[in-house]
């Protein structure tokens, strides 16, 4: 009995576990729609697109994509590491992210766990400028709460 138990939680556990970040399979129900950059990520560099780059499903799809694979990496928990991270990347003019920058982040755990993230994200579609693809900039922004620990 105690061997039936052990085999049906166990199976129950590995079907739960999750191992490295979750990709989403593009489907004609999710167009590629504009997500558009913050302001202060405009520049030289980065000009405002006459079209801003296009996500599959756009913003809401991009932001259930990062919500998915966003999780407290373990070992900044059990530190009792926690607060603000920001990350930028780039989407390239071949829709592939590229250029991914901690501009802030308590510890590194964090900042390598979102750039599993970014990178698993589907291919986007570039920025358009004056007819040529161009690239332009994104930011990921969140805030890890301190966790009472029992």
């Amino acid at each position: 009995m105690r061997l039936i138990a052990l085999t049906i939680i166990t199976i129950f556990l590995s079907s739960c576990a999750t191992f490295g970040p979750k990709t989403q399979e593009y489907n004609k129900e999710h167009p590629y729609l504009e997500v558009e950059t913050p302001e202060e990520y405009h520049s030289e560099a980065y000009p405002v697109p006459d079209v801003f780059a296009k996500y599959p499903g756009g913003k809401s799809r991009l932001n259930q994509h990062i919500q998915m694979n966003t999780r407290y990496p373990i070992d900044a928990y059990r530190e009792g590491v926690y607060g603000d991270v920001i990350i930028t990347y780039v989407v390239g003019t071949d829709g592939r992210t590229k250029d991914i920058e901690a501009v802030e982040s308590p510890s590194d755990d964090f900042t390598d766990m979102y750039k599993r993230v970014i990178q698993s994200m589907d291919r986007w579609e570039a920025a358009i400028l004056n007819g040529e693809a161009v690239e332009q900039k994104y930011v990921i922004k969140t805030r890890f709460n301190k966790v009472k620990r029992m």
